[in-house]
């Protein structure tokens, strides 16, 4: 059997992909085979950006070739992008097709909307190639949140070739999380038994909302990469830097989650959630569509 995990981001994925690799080198004994065929850094980022053709140098027929070869039909397998989530109808369908004689499950985390529009906006002021300098607004205006966050689009995309009974969906937040460990939360997701000896890190940290406020301001500065990191590692050191306001009010957040919440309905409609994972959404997210 073979687990695609295609992220989303910003929903622990550099964790996870953290763990499972470490877990691969020995250091703890996985429960499941996390393969190095395809693996940049710790992540398996050339699948979905062979099949994308981000990287010429990549062709996911010969990756798919290698993993077939060493494939055991009595283990489990996981490769885990968040790269994947990009991935249209087209592509999926070159997936089923290179592994049509394997079972092959999708594991997708969903992240409540309005907390997934600004750990991706710090995320995007933070990085060196982005040092996005506008408001949450803009940002979500410009970078195409819109339909990033219609998470049923997504799901059905893979579903649509893989069928739906092969999705695997899962809500993030670390509440819900056995121990707070979302590792642990995978592994039960997967049905693997098992644990790793160590929790997940929180690898991808973001900066406090006055740190990000401040890195904001400072965007347009000429600064050398090794300056940047010293600035920002800087802000890091400050812990929690209290904000002037947040960079997304409350308000701002309801209108946010409400105006999915037709995608919500077809989502607990339309795909097998745990029951944890169904009464977070609708306690959490929206007023479900009914």
């Amino acid at each position: 059997m073979l687990f695609i995990h295609i992220g989303t981001h910003k929903t622990g994925t550099s964790s996870i992909q953290t763990a499972l690799a470490r877990a691969s080198a020995g250091t703890t004994v996985p429960p499941l085979i996390y393969p190095d065929i395809g693996r940049l850094g710790d992540g398996h980022h050339a699948w979905p950006w062979a099949l994308r053709q981000v990287n010429e140098q990549s062709d996911f027929a010969s990756i798919a070739s290698g993993f077939l070869e060493q494939y055991d039909p009595d283990r489990k397998y996981i490769v885990s992008s968040e790269e994947f989530s990009f991935l249209t109808p087209k592509f999926i369908r070159e997936i089923k097709y290179c592994f049509k004689d394997i079972d092959v499950r999708i594991i997708c985390y969903l992240r409540r909307r309005s907390d997934f529009l600004i750990s991706e906006y710090k995320q995007h002021v933070l990085m060196m190639n982005t040092r996005f300098t506008g408001s949450v607004f803009s940002f979500y205006a410009r970078k195409g949140m819109h339909s990033r966050l219609r998470y049923f689009s997504l799901l059905e995309n893979w579903a649509s070739i893989f069928g739906r009974d092969k999705i695997t969906p899962a809500v993030y937040d670390r509440d819900l999380f056995p121990n707070k460990d979302i590792m642990t939360d995978l592994l039960e997701l997967l049905g693997v038994e098992g644990t790793l000896t160590e929790p997940a890190q929180d690898v991808n940290r973001s900066l406090s909302d006055g740190a990000t406020a401040i890195l904001r301001g400072l965007n347009n500065l000429e600064l050398t990469p090794p300056e940047r990191g010293r600035l920002i590692d800087k802000l890091r050191s400050l812990g929690p830097v209290p904000a002037e306001a947040p960079l997304l009010g409350e308000a701002d957040r309801t209108t946010i989650n409400q105006s999915f919440r037709h995608d919500d309905g077809d989502l607990i409609k339309g795909f097998q959630f745990r029951p944890k994972d169904r009464r977070y959404i609708q306690l959490h997210w929206t007023v479900v569509a009914r």
